[in-house]
């Protein structure tokens, strides 16, 4: 909630299995998905496209990248 990016949908990696049908409308668009340093974001981006998600992206980097490079306003955190 600190850092977060809108519009965006919160689905932490641990329940994307479960909740990978909440994403269904964007299974030919792309999604970029986020964390805090890119390394959880690029294990949900290689399962949405195992899942057949053919525009998944990471950000990589993650949140922190983004606020240093692209939105110095975006508040950082440990």
């Amino acid at each position: 909630e600190l850092a977060a990016l809108h519009p965006c949908k919160h689905i932490p990696l641990h329940e994307l299995q479960e909740r990978v049908g909440e994403l269904a409308a964007w299974r030919d668009k792309e999604v970029i998905c986020l964390c805090h340093h890119g390394i959880r974001s690029a294990t949900a981006r290689n399962f949405l496209a195992a899942e057949g998600f053919t525009h998944a992206r990471n950000l990589a980097g993650g949140i922190d990248a983004y606020a240093l490079d692209v939105d110095p306003d975006l508040p950082r955190y440990l």
